[in-house]
């Protein structure tokens, strides 16, 4: 397979190989467009393979010159069976709930790429599937996107059928034509928000509870072994870490982050989030101390907002107690750090 470099994300050939499947008649135009960009179905046929998405990016711009196909990603999930994604998508089949094999998905979503973060947020009444895509153009991004919202959806409907049905969905690329948002909206069958922070789908929490038909505890534990060895040895696969600091960057732009809710985003609990990262020798309040500062020396280089503000933002419960700690990591005051700051910033 394409082998990648330490620059280079990735996603899983199975992702391209449901392009083959769903090519039909057109089989031989895709397989030529493959070799424009250096692949062939031979090496798509190893499903445990990866592709670079710089050759993903490549595909996407030849496939848009060459059909007219307003939703590809769209398109590309609505025919996908859970069993087409290996091991993951067998493991998510034998959970015991509906929120059970959510959370499978986000603890093993790394098995099919690295280029996209995926979290989960609970708020009453509702549960919200997040997703983020961390690298390529827009081309890439907005494909991407409707790609992954598009298949939790329709994994939701080969569990548990028809109540599978989102509230709403947000997309964070500009709308398009009138047929992209048509296919949108008929295949989600929802409200469907555009230019938003980030691509999410919303249920009715109500859904977490439903068991699944073919839930078997055996051979859940003999998969999910499985998928843990083979999370192990994918390239670039984001150590845990480093996970849980893209996450509090999230979570420190939108409130104060608890350590229980990240945990929660990751499949884990809170206890064994702790022992896994003290096993990688740092800590939860040690990366949340290193992404707030971050973000305290971000917000007071580029912006004007008081540290007041900056405080409630940060989660500090007082400017006071902001400053005390600024000073501690800094050894100066968040004023006199941004004052240096405005004299060393080329205009």
């Amino acid at each position: 397979m394409t082998a990648t470099s330490p620059s280079d994300d990735w996603i899983s050939t199975r992702h391209l190989q449901q392009l083959l499947r769903h090519a039909g008649g057109l089989r031989p135009v895709v397989e030529a467009l493959l070799a424009e960009v250096g692949l062939s179905p031979a090496e798509l046929l190893h499903g445990d393979g990866t592709v670079p998405v710089s050759q993903v990016e490549a595909l996407l711009e030849l496939a848009e010159r060459r059909f007219n196909e307003p939703a590809m990603g769209l398109r590309l999930a609505s025919t996908l069976q859970p069993a087409a994604l290996g091991v993951l998508g067998l493991l998510v089949q034998t959970c015991d709930s509906f929120g059970d094999a959510i959370q499978t998905v986000i603890r093993f979503n790394g098995l099919l790429s690295s280029f996209g973060e995926t979290a989960i947020e609970f708020t009453p009444g509702r549960v919200s599937v997040k997703w983020r895509c961390r690298s390529g153009g827009p081309r890439l991004r907005r494909h991407a996107s409707e790609y992954v919202l598009g298949l939790f959806v329709s994994f939701a409907r080969h569990l548990i059928g028809d109540q599978a049905r989102p509230s709403a969905v947000n997309l964070p690329h500009p709308s398009g034509s009138n047929a992209a948002r048509s296919a949108a909206e008929t295949f989600f069958d929802c409200p469907v928000h555009y230019a938003q922070p980030l691509a999410e789908v919303s249920l009715d929490a109500r859904l977490l509870n439903l068991p699944l038909a073919h839930s078997d505890p055996g051979l859940r534990r003999t998969l999910e072994q499985h998928a843990q060895t083979m999370l192990e040895q994918v390239p670039m696969a984001p150590s845990l870490p480093d996970q849980v600091r893209r996450l509090l960057r999230d979570a420190l732009e939108h409130g104060k982050p608890q350590r229980e809710l990240i945990a929660e985003q990751l499949g884990l609990s809170g206890r064994t989030l702790h022992r896994h990262l003290e096993d990688a020798g740092t800590g939860f309040q040690e990366i949340l101390e290193q992404e707030r500062l971050r973000l305290a020396e971000q917000t007071l280089a580029h912006t004007r907002l008081p540290l007041k503000k900056i405080a409630d933002q940060l989660g500090f419960q007082s400017p006071q107690t902001f400053i005390r700690w600024f000073r501690k990591q800094r050894g100066c005051t968040p004023a006199a750090w941004r004052a240096q700051a405005d004299t060393t910033t080329p205009l």
